[in-house]
């Protein structure tokens, strides 16, 4: 029982020491940031000396909202956010992508599309076809000469799988196997991600 006691007490210490990751990784943006914890903590709305307990690892788990003040504070970019979060335990909420990144993510991509000698094209994270090579009409079943694609174009997929309308409903011979494993395929892939509330994807 002694011996417990010891060992927490010296792995109290350490950690009061060397910080928990989260407090470490906070304390290193702030120095890149060239700010001062008094700054920060004036920005921040923070009391003195809180930012310190929170580096130094005596805060283990500050509330979200604190953090966040004092990430905003420091003018951290989404990557430095979210590695800083995710260090205390909390989960980043993924923003799904500007009209304009999606433009810049297709003018990027098309050309290698086009290099490719099988159909290939890009789906937006909400599945909304956004780029394609001349490959995929015939894939779909659709005109080459149709530069909407069939409809499909900025549609989701997902959704087209689904509508009787839909020229990929056409190509499917067996919905009842194709259907539950589009869907838990989907559950899969996405399980890691936190939407905001609202979101169509």
């Amino acid at each position: 029982m002694i011996e417990v006691e010891i060992d927490q007490r010296v792995y109290e210490m350490k950690r009061q020491r060397v910080g928990t990751p989260g407090g470490v990784k906070l304390r290193a943006l702030r120095e890149r940031a060239g700010q001062t914890q008094l700054w920060v903590e004036l920005e921040a709305e923070l009391g003195t000396g809180y930012l310190q307990r929170i580096e130094s690892g005596r805060v283990i788990q500050p509330v979200r909202a604190t953090l966040e003040r004092i990430l905003t504070a420091l003018e951290a970019g989404y990557s430095e956010r979210r590695e800083v979060l995710e260090s205390f335990g909390y989960t980043v909420v993924t923003l799904l992508p500007t009209e304009s990144e999606v433009a810049w993510a297709c003018e990027i991509c098309q050309r290698e599309l086009h290099d490719v000698p099988f159909p290939a094209y890009v789906l937006d994270c909400r599945h909304h076809l956004i780029a394609w090579n001349h490959y995929v009409p015939f894939l779909f079943g659709v005109s080459p000469s149709d530069a909407a694609l069939g409809g499909l174009s900025h549609q989701s997929l997902l959704e087209a799988w689904f509508g009787d309308s839909s020229p990929l409903a056409s190509l499917l011979t067996e919905p009842d196997t194709f259907f539950p494993a589009l869907i838990r395929l989907c559950a899969m892939r996405y399980s890691c991600f936190t939407w905001n509330r609202g979101t169509k994807w």
